[in-house]
Protein backbone atom coordinates (compact mmCIF):
# COMPACT_ATOMS: atom_id res chain seq x y z
CA UNK A 1 0.00 0.00 0.00
CA UNK A 2 1.81 3.11 -1.21
CA UNK A 3 1.20 6.66 -0.13
CA UNK A 4 -0.38 9.02 -2.60
CA UNK A 5 1.42 12.16 -3.72
CA UNK A 6 -0.98 14.23 -1.58
CA UNK A 7 -0.10 12.27 1.57
CA UNK A 8 3.62 12.62 0.92
CA UNK A 9 3.50 16.39 0.52
CA UNK A 10 0.66 17.60 2.69
CA UNK A 11 0.22 15.32 5.70
CA UNK A 12 2.50 15.17 8.73
CA UNK A 13 4.43 11.97 9.17
CA UNK A 14 4.56 11.66 12.96
CA UNK A 15 1.81 11.39 15.56
CA UNK A 16 3.10 14.50 17.27
CA UNK A 17 2.96 16.42 14.00
CA UNK A 18 -0.62 15.32 13.40
CA UNK A 19 -1.60 16.24 16.96
CA UNK A 20 0.01 19.66 16.58
CA UNK A 21 -1.93 20.36 13.38
CA UNK A 22 -5.21 19.12 14.91
CA UNK A 23 -4.72 21.37 17.93
CA UNK A 24 -3.99 24.30 15.64
CA UNK A 25 -7.26 23.64 13.82
CA UNK A 26 -9.11 23.47 17.15
CA UNK A 27 -7.60 26.87 17.98
CA UNK A 28 -9.29 28.35 14.92
CA UNK A 29 -12.59 26.57 15.70
CA UNK A 30 -12.66 27.77 19.32
CA UNK A 31 -11.61 31.28 18.30
CA UNK A 32 -14.40 31.41 15.71
CA UNK A 33 -16.93 30.14 18.27
CA UNK A 34 -15.75 32.80 20.71
CA UNK A 35 -16.07 35.45 18.03
CA UNK A 36 -19.60 34.30 17.16
CA UNK A 37 -20.61 34.12 20.83
CA UNK A 38 -19.94 37.86 21.24
CA UNK A 39 -23.37 38.41 19.69
CA UNK A 40 -24.93 36.64 22.67
CA UNK A 41 -23.54 39.21 25.08
CA UNK A 42 -24.39 42.58 23.57
CA UNK A 43 -24.78 45.05 26.39
CA UNK A 44 -23.05 42.82 28.96
CA UNK A 45 -20.00 44.65 30.32
CA UNK A 46 -16.62 43.01 30.27
CA UNK A 47 -15.21 41.98 33.62
CA UNK A 48 -11.99 43.24 35.12
CA UNK A 49 -10.60 39.71 35.38
CA UNK A 50 -10.92 36.35 33.67
CA UNK A 51 -13.05 35.02 36.51
CA UNK A 52 -15.42 37.98 36.17
CA UNK A 53 -15.66 37.32 32.43
CA UNK A 54 -16.41 33.64 33.04
CA UNK A 55 -19.21 34.71 35.38
CA UNK A 56 -20.66 37.45 33.14
CA UNK A 57 -20.01 35.95 29.69
CA UNK A 58 -19.28 32.25 30.14
CA UNK A 59 -19.43 31.02 26.53
CA UNK A 60 -17.18 33.79 25.25
CA UNK A 61 -14.62 33.40 28.03
CA UNK A 62 -14.50 29.61 27.86
CA UNK A 63 -14.12 29.53 24.06
CA UNK A 64 -11.33 32.10 24.13
CA UNK A 65 -9.52 30.35 27.00
CA UNK A 66 -9.78 27.02 25.14
CA UNK A 67 -8.49 28.60 21.94
CA UNK A 68 -5.48 30.11 23.73
CA UNK A 69 -4.76 26.82 25.49
CA UNK A 70 -4.94 24.82 22.25
CA UNK A 71 -2.61 27.29 20.47
CA UNK A 72 0.03 27.10 23.20
CA UNK A 73 -0.15 23.30 23.48
CA UNK A 74 -0.01 23.04 19.67
CA UNK A 75 3.17 25.12 19.70
CA UNK A 76 4.81 22.97 22.38
CA UNK A 77 3.90 19.71 20.65
CA UNK A 78 4.98 21.18 17.31
CA UNK A 79 8.40 22.08 18.69
CA UNK A 80 8.81 18.54 20.02
CA UNK A 81 7.72 17.15 16.63
CA UNK A 82 10.24 19.32 14.76
CA UNK A 83 13.00 18.21 17.13
CA UNK A 84 12.01 14.63 16.26
CA UNK A 85 12.44 15.40 12.52
CA UNK A 86 8.91 16.44 11.44
CA UNK A 87 9.17 18.71 8.40
CA UNK A 88 5.53 19.40 7.53
CA UNK A 89 4.85 23.10 6.89
CA UNK A 90 1.63 23.24 8.95
CA UNK A 91 3.59 22.12 12.00
CA UNK A 92 5.79 25.18 11.54
CA UNK A 93 2.63 27.26 11.08
CA UNK A 94 1.24 25.84 14.35
CA UNK A 95 4.48 26.81 16.10
CA UNK A 96 4.23 30.33 14.67
CA UNK A 97 0.57 30.76 15.72
CA UNK A 98 1.32 29.42 19.19
CA UNK A 99 4.32 31.71 19.53
CA UNK A 100 2.32 34.76 18.47
CA UNK A 101 -0.49 33.93 20.90
CA UNK A 102 2.03 33.35 23.71
CA UNK A 103 3.80 36.61 22.88
CA UNK A 104 0.50 38.52 22.80
CA UNK A 105 -0.53 37.12 26.20
CA UNK A 106 2.92 37.82 27.65
CA UNK A 107 2.87 41.44 26.46
CA UNK A 108 -0.71 41.91 27.65
CA UNK A 109 0.11 40.46 31.06
CA UNK A 110 3.33 42.47 31.59
CA UNK A 111 2.35 45.72 29.92
CA UNK A 112 3.55 48.85 31.61
CA UNK A 113 0.76 50.94 33.10
CA UNK A 114 1.24 54.69 33.14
Amino acid sequence: MSESNFEKKFLPKTKLGKLSVILMLTFFVFFFLGFVSTNLYRGVPAGNSILADVKNRPFLAIFIILSLFSAVVSMIIGIIAVIKKERFFLVYFAILIGFLITFFCWVKFFRIKK
